[in-house]
């Protein structure tokens, strides 16, 4: 039995009269951002202003913070009081939203015909376009025999959560199970690079399946299913709409009365919604706060489908039930800066039995990836943190998407050909 209590946050909805009639202001109006640096840990921050919304952390105790305009004084009282200091990097997040909007180039895509152009790199993706390059995919001769789809599912709106298959053994017939690798991008909304550099890592894969010999090796042993859109929903509200929206669109209990734009109405942050631990996490029980874990474990659309697509059990209603498959490694992107985290989340005081492992070839990965872009970057544990100078995340333009994909794919090749060079014992060290 759940228990479920929900902490209140008064808002005040402000709104405007246009042509006589009642409009609301669009979201985040006079609302800014601030990098903040101040010597405390943000769960002490987040406890004092729940409200208050952590983007990006970069260094040690310093921030990049969204802050709703009801509490620019309070908070900047508070930074200066524990002696800290702030800066203005957005003064009105609406206004900045609409720059973004106007900014952003419509270019066709229809023309191109190669999957594995560059053009798919240059751009953030929308749902649309996402839908149809994954087709393509399936269709070119450059790529069809190495790529199935996997639609497993639906979100609340009702789009399609599709999965891209690489194999380089799609046609081949095997009793034997094949060893899976997921990867997925863009579970908070905002976070449209993740997506960028999932994209990345389908091209790369079938750009050197045959000309790398490390890649030519993974693909050995290993099939890819990325899922590069796990948020669509909540994607394509933060491109139309509001531009740092993080969860997905579903209605909250709040959704009926509650006041238009405001997070209380819509949403549950899929990141804290999966069923392990989740009434342990630091989810908030709060519709209003952007960590809304949901009201019950894997009560959303998209975590259900990748569940039931990730445990593979012969069941009437899993029509991708996969005999041959048997997923070995799990990776999740984000743009919330440069880490490479490692289990668990949940606790500092538990890890899992192959920890030492995992640590070991993510420092090997870190390495892989500092060389490929003489960038540091930096890898977690619960117990110690190697961290470097690093700044990324969501003011990350379309530009970062090869810079930063050829980093973390040159990362993840890494992990995996470690993995066999071990277990295998026939890689050259």
């Amino acid at each position: 039995m759940f228990y479920i209590f929900y902490s209140i946050y008064l808002l005040v909805s402000f709104f405007f009269v246009v042509n006589g009639r009642l409009s609301f202001a669009p979201p985040h109006d006079k609302d800014q951002i601030w990098l903040v640096k101040i010597p405390l840990v943000y769960s002490i921050i987040e406890k004092e202003f729940p409200t208050v919304d952590l983007l990006e952390q970069h260094e040690q105790f310093v921030y990049v913070c969204l802050i709703p305009r009801l509490y620019l004084d309070k908070f900047k009282h508070y930074v200066l009081y524990h002696h800290g200091t702030y800066k203005i990097i957005v003064s009105n997040v609406a206004e900045w939203n609409l720059k973004i909007n106007k900014r952003r180039q419509k270019r066709s895509l229809s023309a191109y015909n190669n999957p594995l152009d560059s053009i798919y790199l240059e751009r953030f993706l929308d749902y649309e376009e996402q839908q149809n390059w994954q087709n393509l995919l399936t269709k070119s001769s450059l790529t069809k025999n190495y790529v199935k789809l996997h639609p497993i599912g639906f979100t609340y709106e009702n789009r399609t959560l599709t999965v891209v298959q690489i194999s380089t053994k799609l046609n081949r017939l095997s009793k034997k199970k094949r060893a899976g690798v997921w990867i997925d991008a863009g579970m908070h909304a905002r976070e449209w690079l993740s997506m960028g550099v999932a994209n990345y890592i389908i091209i790369r894969l079938l750009t050197l399946k045959n000309e790398n010999k490390k890649v030519k090796d993974v693909l050995k042993h290993f099939d890819f299913y990325i899922l590069p859109m796990v948020n669509p929903d909540g994607y394509e509200y933060s491109r139309q709409t509001d531009r740092l929206w993080r969860r997905n669109r579903s209605p909250t209990i709040y959704s009926d009365f509650w006041i238009p734009h405001k997070s209380c109405s819509y949403g549950v942050d899929l990141n804290r919604n999966f069923p392990f631990e989740w009434d342990t996490y630091a989810g908030s029980r709060s519709p209003c706060q952007e960590t809304y874990r949901g009201q019950l474990p894997a009560s959303e659309a998209e975590v259900k489908n990748i569940i039931q697509f990730l445990t593979n059990k012969k069941e009437e209603d899993n029509d991708q039930f996969d005999p041959h498959r048997s997923m070995r490694v799990y990776f999740n992107l984000h743009t919330y800066g440069r880490y490479w985290l490692l289990p668990w989340s949940y606790t500092k005081h538990l890890k899992p039995n192959d920890f030492n492992s995992m640590l070991n070839r993510s420092a090997e990965a870190i390495k892989t990836m500092s060389t490929t872009m003489n960038n540091n970057s930096s890898y977690h544990n619960n117990n110690q943190t190697d961290e470097m100078d690093c700044s990324v995340g969501f003011f990350a333009g379309e530009e970062r998407i090869t810079l930063d994909g050829n980093e973390i794919f040159g990362g993840v090749i890494h992990y995996l050909w470690s993995l066999m060079r071990d277990s295998y014992r026939r890689m050259p060290i």
